[in-house]
């Protein structure tokens, strides 16, 4: 799995994420194409990752786990077991109001 991340989420360059096989993620500075940092996130493959938000990056696994890992120093902040088989993707929602609740409309009583 890969993920581009903007200048403005890390303390390099734009980047590029790559999860590995063997559950580490490879960081790849785009302009010069050196390996950055190469940080183990879990014990098995991983299988998907998403930018949450400029500060963090989730991380999927082939056993149901997702870790957090803190963009602008590579440090995995948590990880915790959220599904039984492989996490396939990540989807990232705005919080564009997409789920608050309609405003309250008053109800007329008839005559």
């Amino acid at each position: 799995c890969l993920l581009c991340i903007p200048s403005d989420c890390t303390s390099y360059t734009q980047t590029v994420w790559a999860g590995t096989g063997d559950g580490r993620v490879q960081v790849w500075d785009a302009e010069s194409r050196g390996l950055v940092a190469s940080v183990g996130v879990s014990a098995c493959k991983l299988t998907a990752l998403a930018l949450v938000g400029k500060q963090h990056v989730w991380a999927g696994d082939a056993e149901g786990t997702v870790s957090i890992v803190r963009t602008r120093d590579r440090v995995v902040l948590r990880a915790a077991r959220l599904h039984v088989h492989a996490i396939s993707a990540l989807l990232v929602v705005s919080d564009a109001g997409l789920l608050r609740p309609a405003p309250a409309v008053p109800i007329q009583a008839s005559a």
